[in-house]
């Protein structure tokens, strides 16, 4: 996914609530400068996987 940094995307955006989601990855990927705040952040990497696992079929 390619963004196009013009206007609100050049700022520095803070993410709240954004979970295993890619936009900070791709964003700073592209250039961007996004910090994301979650709660999930304080769960190991492994942590995170499991619960994923235990909740992909509902969430999909």
């Amino acid at each position: 996914m390619a963004f196009k940094l013009d206007s609100d995307v050049t700022k520095k955006i803070a993410g709240f609530g954004d979970g295993p989601a890619c936009f900070n990855c791709e964003m700073t990927n592209e250039g961007g400068n996004v910090v994301s705040f979650d709660p999930i952040y304080q769960f190991s990497k492994e942590e995170i996987e499991k619960r994923i696992e235990e909740v992909l079929i509902t969430v999909m």
